[in-house]
């Protein structure tokens, strides 16, 4: 077998043995973080605020889209 076949194979039996894990401990980070659930009361949040104030939600969006639509033409 040659080095280059030899490497691959190492490489790729290091990676099946190991990928479970490191998905493991990704998972474990993500759902134990702190900012997860930041995220999470942001995002009730922003959707109590539309639900109370729509037109609000709408007019701010209008702008927001507005500004970025004319900030991205003034690049081109």
């Amino acid at each position: 077998m040659s080095k280059s076949k030899e490497f691959t194979s190492n490489v790729e039996e290091f990676i099946s043995e190991n990928s479970g894990e490191a998905v493991k401990r990704i998972t474990d980070f993500v759902e134990g973080s702190e900012t997860v659930d930041q995220v999470k009361k942001l995002a009730k949040d922003a959707n109590e605020f539309v639900q109370k104030n729509p037109w609000t939600a709408v007019v701010g969006a209008l702008v927001i889209g507005f500004l970025l639509g004319s900030a991205g033409k003034r690049r081109n």
